[in-house]
């Protein structure tokens, strides 16, 4: 069940990021919101151990 509401919050996220960073103006705004995104989505799926995430290389 944990595993469950982890995968939920990752896809809000992920819709979330794709919303705000259509929104952009510049480049330069995307690509930090993209980033920013990017690793809060990593954050949540390593508390929630949910599986495909792995260390960086």
């Amino acid at each position: 069940m944990k595993k469950a509401i982890g995968v939920v919050m990752i896809l809000l996220l992920m819709l979330s990021a794709g919303v705000t960073c259509g929104l952009a103006n510049t480049k330069e705004q995307f690509c930090a919101t993209y980033a920013d995104r990017a690793v809060a989505q990593y954050n949540q799926g390593k508390q929630h151990n949910l599986p495909g995430i792995v260390p960086p290389a």
